[in-house]
């Protein structure tokens, strides 16, 4: 066990190197170190350490218990009235009915036979409360203390489908068995108070967020599937304009944030001369794969390091170096701008030289022109 502590203890230190170095904020390594080797040292001083709650918790929690579950099944003692009167109307009626059929009283039959219709009825709704009693208690039991149960559980302690036990806890839920019950949409889960509840409902809500994500990143991903080479360029290129642009709104000093302005319009010129010349995405496959990917890491470093709350001399100096970063890359951004109109410029001045030796021809440059003047 003394190995394994070690060996976790040299991977979350080196961790947090790796992670220091990546961001470029070293404020807070010596602190997590610390608090890394401390929590090392109090581990195995006071391994085995448990601890135990007394009485008064162990009442609480009964106080609890009481509280979310009738003590009393609300249809206890309705259900044995009924099955009592039900029986009892069943066999009074039944018999006297077959008495008045066999006289014969036939319009004194049918009664009797229709009371012992109800009787019938009723005993079986006394003996389905008594079932439901019954289940009542076990499931009761299988909660125990806590504020929720799969409903599952609760089918396989009483041996029913779950969808059986779910409809049952539905009727159990509206005649107050469970006060402050509620059971979920897909009839899974019975939860017994609001904090159960809420917490369904958060969970509810962050599935349906996560759920709302991957069909959005779904969706993106098939767009880039779908696109050219040019427009996944394209679409790249907007993607770390968008973070750069998120971490610049972070970044309050005004100097800084000119340079990150100034590097998301060549940036974007950048992408929209690749519109225009398809055929210039060779010359940018590094651009997206390698340099922006790299600036946007460097961007974020900052974002860090100027998110921190004391601005020591480290930090400064990290920022400063940043700060010299980001103009370099914006000349290269210049450069690689200016570059892509290199051919533009190329064709340009030679349309201009084919234009002149045509006006030359024509005998329509101004050298022409001087030299009829002089003759």
């Amino acid at each position: 066990m003394a190995d394994k502590d070690q060996f976790d203890f040299g991977e979350r230190v080196q961790s947090f190197v790796d992670d220091a170095v990546d961001s470029l904020n070293f404020e807070n390594l010596n602190s997590n170190i610390q608090k890394t080797i401390n929590s090392a040292f109090d581990s195995s001083a006071g391994g085995g350490v448990q601890y135990h709650y007394g009485g008064d918790r162990a009442a609480d929690q009964k106080s609890v218990y009481r509280r979310l579950m009738a003590q009393n099944p609300p249809e206890s003692l309705s259900g044995a009235l009924e099955r009592v009167i039900g029986l009892a109307c069943l066999l009074l009626f039944g018999v006297t009915g077959g008495i008045c059929f066999a006289i014969p009283i036939i319009s004194a039959g049918i009664i009797c036979m229709a009371l012992a219709a109800g009787g019938a009825y009723l005993f079986k709704r006394g003996r389905d409360k008594k079932q439901r009693v019954e289940h009542f208690r076990v499931f009761r039991r299988i909660i125990g203390n806590k504020n929720y149960c799969s409903v599952q559980d609760l089918a396989d302690a009483v041996g029913l489908p779950k969808e059986k036990v779910a409809a049952e806890l539905r009727i159990m839920l509206q005649k107050g068995y469970f006060p402050y019950g509620r059971l979920d949409e897909q009839g899974t889960c019975l939860m017994l108070d609001e904090t159960a509840y809420e917490a369904y409902l958060a969970a509810q809500q962050s599935m349906y967020e996560r759920q709302q994500q991957q069909r959005e990143q779904a969706r993106e991903e098939e767009k880039v599937r779908s696109a050219s080479d040019v427009d996944k360029a394209i679409y790249e290129g907007e993607k770390y304009i968008e973070e750069i642009r998120k971490a610049n709104d972070n970044i309050p000093g005004e100097e800084m944030s000119a340079k990150l302005d100034t590097m998301v319009s060549l940036v974007r010129r950048i992408l929209d001369r690749l519109k225009e010349q398809p055929d210039q995405l060779p010359r940018l496959r590094k651009f997206n794969k390698y340099y922006m990917p790299t600036t946007l890491k460097l961007v974020k470093a900052y974002e860090d390091l100027d998110q921190q709350p004391v601005d020591g001399e480290n930090i400064r100096k990290s920022k400063e170096e940043i700060e010299k970063t980001i103009d370099t890359i914006n000349i290269a951004y210049e450069k690689l701008l200016d570059s892509l109109f290199q051919d533009s410029a190329i064709d340009i001045s030679s349309d201009i030289s084919v234009l002149e030796s045509m006006l030359a021809q024509e005998g329509l440059t101004e050298d022409k022109f001087t030299t009829t003047r002089g003759n």
